[in-house]
């Protein structure tokens, strides 16, 4: 027999509906039927309260309109200025080095590191004494190869004297000879006479070939000492240029950048003595990238044609003024394009002009500020101008080709696409084929301003004042 179970009965889980009553059944009504009722009753009572609420007028706003600032802009030609920058160099630079090997006994006033010097000035001297004796030795020598020389000269015009002597006793002879030898056909002359006149024109013929032979010896001698001559010439010279050489001077007006040598040194030929540059011009390199190629004429180096005339765009320099920030102040020196380099820069992609300042140390005009070299410069070069475009600040622009134009006749902003020609630091360049001259443009900043907003120019009196008219542009319509 199966013994009964002590637990009470367990309430089946998977029926549906309240317990069939007792304390359970109360549980249920307090826990899920009483809250189910509030919230009806609360929804009931929310939309009675809704629907006996009385029904809102609705109302336009009055137009908010903007006081704003404007300009009339109108189309005019505008000088396109190419920024760019770089660093003076000169355009001449020499290392000056000895010619000839001595010591230095002289080094001038201005032969220091920054010394200023002028063409011709003495720089440096060297010994020359011993280049001196050499002239003085090689001038004696020349003068006994000369003295030589001429004593040949006075030998072969004795001995052509001679050979022109010894031709015509030859002749003469001969025509004794030809005379005696018609007389011995006759019988008036003998053997022995016909013998001797032989024997003299054979004598004379003789001695006119070895005047002949003198004289051949005498030319190649003085072709010798002609040759010597000229050599001690060539000598002498060469002593004389060393001898100078000694003296060192300034090849052109400049500048000295670093000195090597001092007083007391001895150098050899080819030894360096300094660096030095010329300061009658500068130059400056200055990188400009396509965009401002494109809108300035360069000198492109003269280009012969057949015809012998300059090819287009030979003269053109177009002018730079370089600029320098010294503290409060600001220095200026103007100048020009001479030319440009030969290639693009492989790395920047951009190609370097020159632009060159006449008289950059101000020795020409007193009191104009020294363009030193190395010197980091800004430079504005002068582009193309222009031609019937508008010209406004660049704060009026909006985004990248927009600005706001008053439509007058209804008192509205309207927004107007330009075609950008050209931005500059602080203004920018347009065209605008539906911008008309002495249209006005907004100044004041209007936030979100949006196309056809109401707008009012300050200045104007209004013939009825609006209402809700807003002082403060700052912020969008309401």
């Amino acid at each position: 027999m199966t013994e009964p179970s002590s637990e009470p009965p367990r309430p089946d889980l998977g029926a549906i509906g309240p317990p069939a009553g007792g304390p359970i059944a109360l549980k249920y009504v307090v826990r899920v039927v009483l809250p189910i009722a509030i919230l009806a009753l609360s929804a009931d009572v929310a939309r009675r309260i809704w629907n006996a609420a009385p029904e809102a007028s609705r109302r336009q706003p009055p137009p908010s309109v903007v006081s704003i600032d404007v300009e009339p802009i109108a189309r005019r030609s505008f000088q396109i200025t190419l920024e760019s920058r770089g660093v003076v160099r000169a355009p001449t630079e020499s290392r000056i080095a000895a010619l000839v090997a001595g010591r230095v006994i002289e080094v001038s006033e201005p032969f220091h590191d920054g010394g200023f010097f002028r063409a011709g000035e003495l720089l440096v001297r060297i010994d020359a004494e011993d280049h001196e004796l050499a002239v003085r030795r090689l001038r004696e020598e020349l003068n006994q190869a000369k003295g030589s020389l001429t004593e040949l000269d006075a030998q072969i015009i004795g001995n052509a004297r001679q050979v022109r002597l010894a031709q015509e006793l030859v002749d003469l002879h001969g025509r004794s000879l030809t005379r005696i030898r018609s007389l011995l056909a006759d019988g008036m002359q003998t053997d022995a006479d016909l013998e001797t006149a032989q024997r003299a024109e054979l004598t004379a013929r003789t001695r006119l070939e070895e005047l002949r032979a003198e004289a051949m010896l005498l030319a190649v001698r003085r072709t010798r000492v002609g040759s010597a001559v000229a050599l001690g010439v060539a000598r002498l010279e060469e002593a004389e240029l060393a001898a100078q050489r000694t003296r060192i001077v300034a090849p052109y007006h400049g500048r000295v950048r670093r000195r090597s040598v001092d007083a007391g040194d001895y150098v050899t030929a080819g030894t360096p003595l300094a660096t030095i540059y010329a300061v009658d011009r500068a130059e400056v390199r200055l990188p400009l990238t396509d965009r401002q190629l494109a809108f300035c004429d360069l000198p492109v180096g003269r280009r012969e044609r057949d015809d012998g005339l300059s090819a287009p765009g030979d003269d053109v320099r177009p002018a730079v003024e370089l600029t320098v920030d010294r503290g409060a102040t600001r220095d200026r020196w103007t100048g020009e394009v001479v030319r440009t380099e030969g290639a693009v820069d492989p790395e920047s992609r951009q190609l370097f002009v020159v632009a060159r300042v006449d008289d950059p140390y101000g020795q020409a005009r007193a009191g104009r500020p020294p363009l030193r070299v190395g010197t980091f410069v800004r430079a504005a070069i002068e582009g193309r101008t222009l031609e019937g475009v508008f010209v406004v600040p660049r704060a009026l622009v909006h985004g990248e080709d927009e600005i706001l134009i008053v439509d007058r006749a209804r008192g509205v902003l309207v927004r107007r696409r330009i075609e950008v020609a050209w931005r500059a630091p602080d203004v920018v360049v347009f065209r605008a084929d539906d911008i008309d001259d002495g249209a006005f443009i907004c100044t004041t900043p209007v936030v979100f301003a949006g196309d056809e907003v109401a707008v009012r120019i300050r200045g104007e009196r209004a013939e009825r004042p609006e209402r809700g008219e807003r002082a403060d542009p700052g912020g969008p319509p309401r």
